[in-house]
């Protein structure tokens, strides 16, 4: 109270109204993996430094472009005409995060642990792991995604995957999406190798995507790599024209000596000259696909659910953009062993494409599949949404008086902010007290003991609404009445 010395007016303002809990970011990933530079001002000042960005074209702008595609194999058919390009990448956030901006992400941070020259001997899981660490120091992002980690080995790949996890158990402030190696559709080695530790902080897709490859390969990349009807040719099986022949021989003598050889004019005058050269090259150019690890992908669906939705919405059912097809498709029996794990609960989610509808997301389960609780990805990052901000949202809280005012100012507090989440839909029931609790005081939470010792204990339950995974129709005769 005020002390009032000398007469007149004194205004008074009194709080009517109570604190109030805000909704903190549930969706800003942090990726990790290599890339082409990592310069804002001098050369490699961003290695190792988790950066926010906003737009591809900011990525791109402080950590460069594309790597170069390898190929894998060119298909033609009887007359050499081209059919199809298959190509892989030996660095796979780029490809990632155009995807992510291209199926709804948008704010996220990027952590580059090494430019492409560096990892030319191969990717390093140590340095990826140094990457996910260097995310701990960070408050803000929500998800954690490691492209690069699908093109490790299948211990290197588990150690990273480990790392997410157990970052995500330690910190319980975000979520880990996960990709399973390429040659491990079905995920048979990745449900092997991942563990049991913090399996409800993350989740898992399958299989990898095919995208659009980005730059216009030249012979040098395909040559050796042409198939037809399963069989391996090359160029000189169809021609018989000697000046042809020629130059073929030339241009494959002159890369024999030298891979980097410059054979510029010796490719521009088959391009010119040579009608089975000239197919190949364009179709190479213009069709030519990678195999992308989907988890780019996924986490822009995530975002963009968030968005439109609600982190309580399950990211499924939803179509991928950028996206030529899943690299793998699956029968039914396939679907249900991804879906359930009997041995170990370890739920894979996949991506399948439907007939009209294009790619989809046709999961929603995180790594605990077997789990009642977190059995749901949707589930998980409610939970870890509400939780984030009720701890900021009670800060205040701290060394103020532990009584009766303060209890029911922070128990009235959380009410409003449950209530707010229960008519947005995130919580079952028909009225706020069917959809959760919030307790606190002495003889409810707490012991005359724990107000001594310094502890205000604060209970909460959430009814949370689950996604409809099954859909189970009845049909029946009905029998005419006459």
């Amino acid at each position: 109270m005020p002390k009032f010395n000398a007469p007149g007016v004194f205004l008074q303002e009194r709080p009517s109204l109570p604190p109030m809990v805000v909704d903190v970011e549930s969706a800003v990933p942090g990726f990790v993996g290599y890339t082409a530079q990592a310069t804002r001002s001098s050369m490699g000042d961003l290695l190792m430094q988790p950066t926010r960005i906003a737009t591809f074209l900011e990525f791109e702008a402080l950590f460069g472009g594309a790597p170069s595609a390898r190929i894998r194999e060119v298909q033609v058919d009887g007359q050499g005409n081209f059919v199809s390009c298959t190509s892989e990448l030996d660095f796979a956030l780029f490809q990632s995060l155009r995807l992510y901006f291209g199926n709804g992400g948008g704010v996220c941070y990027v952590v580059s642990v090494g430019d492409f020259g560096a990892a030319s001997a191969g990717l390093d899981s140590k340095a990826l792991v140094a990457g996910v660490d260097a995310l701990a120091k960070f408050d803000e992002p929500t998800l954690l995604v490691c492209p690069d980690a699908a093109l490790l080995g299948e211990l290197q790949m588990a150690l990273v995957h480990q790392a997410m996890l157990q970052q995500c158990l330690r910190l319980q402030d975000r979520f880990a999406v996960l990709d399973t190696r390429c040659d491990d559709p079905l995920g048979e080695s990745f449900r092997s190798q991942i563990g049991v530790d913090a399996l409800r902080y993350g989740a898992a897709y399958t299989p990898w995507l095919k995208t659009q490859a980005l730059d216009a390969a030249r012979y040098a990349a395909w040559r050796g790599k042409l198939w037809q009807v399963g069989k391996p040719v090359v160029l000189r099986d169809f021609t018989a024209d000697a000046a042809v022949l020629a130059q073929l021989v030339a241009i494959d003598q002159a890369l024999d000596s030298d891979p980097a050889a410059d054979v510029a004019k010796l490719e521009l005058w088959l391009e010119k000259n040579f009608a089975v050269y000239r197919s190949i090259l364009v179709g190479v150019r213009n069709s030519s696909t990678l195999g992308c690890p989907p988890s780019g992908a996924v986490t822009g669906v995530y975002v963009a659910t968030d968005m439109q939705r609600g982190v309580w919405k399950a990211p499924a059912n939803v179509s991928l953009s950028g996206v030529i097809a899943p690299v793998t498709s699956f029968d039914a029996d396939q679907l249900a062993a991804l879906n359930v794990d009997a041995a170990a609960g370890k739920s894979i989610n996949a991506i399948r494409t439907f007939t009209g509808k294009g790619v989809l997301i046709w999961g929603a389960r995180t790594l605990s599949g077997n789990d009642n609780e977190w059995r749901y990805v949707a589930t998980r990052r409610l939970f870890i949404l509400v939780e984030e901000s009720i701890k900021k949202g009670t800060t205040w809280v701290v060394f103020e008086p532990n009584d009766a005012n303060t209890w029911n100012k922070v128990r009235g507090m959380i009410e409003n902010y449950l209530t707010q989440k229960w008519r947005d839909g995130a919580l079952q029931g028909i009225k706020p007290e069917h959809a959760f609790f919030v307790s606190c005081g002495v003889g409810q939470t707490m012991t005359p003991q724990d107000v001594l010792e310094g502890r205000l204990i604060i209970e909460i339950g959430m009814a949370v609404v689950r996604p409809a995974e099954f859909i189970v129709l009845h049909f029946s005769h009905l029998l005419q009445i006459p």
